[in-house]
């Protein structure tokens, strides 16, 4: 007993000397190297159709468009275009942004 109670207390004292080690390792996003991300804003509005959608995320505007099935739909965001097209299930999706 005498025995566990000096460890404990070893311990105690030992562990608040290498909390500083951790710290300079981890940095001060406590080890993650990606920054928090930063809030975006998301307007909405009535599109063409009547609903109410997003109109723009951030600074990049959102056109809408038929697509092929003739569904009313997000065509590009931000000048950049959306392609759609089938997934394993059968349905017609967005599958890509750009060129």
């Amino acid at each position: 007993m005498k025995k566990f109670f000096i460890m404990a207390l070893l311990s105690l004292c030992v562990t608040p000397v290498y909390a500083g080690l951790y710290d300079d390792i981890l940095g001060p996003n406590n080890g993650n190297s990606m920054p928090p991300p930063s809030p975006v804003d998301i307007d909405y509005g009535y599109n063409a159709v009547g609903d109410y959608v997003p109109t723009s995320f951030g600074n990049q505007r959102i056109q809408y468009g038929y697509n092929a099935m003739g569904d009313y739909v997000p065509m590009s965001v931000g000048g950049q275009q959306i392609h759609y097209g089938y997934n394993a299930y059968g349905d017609f999706v967005p599958m890509s942004i750009g060129d």
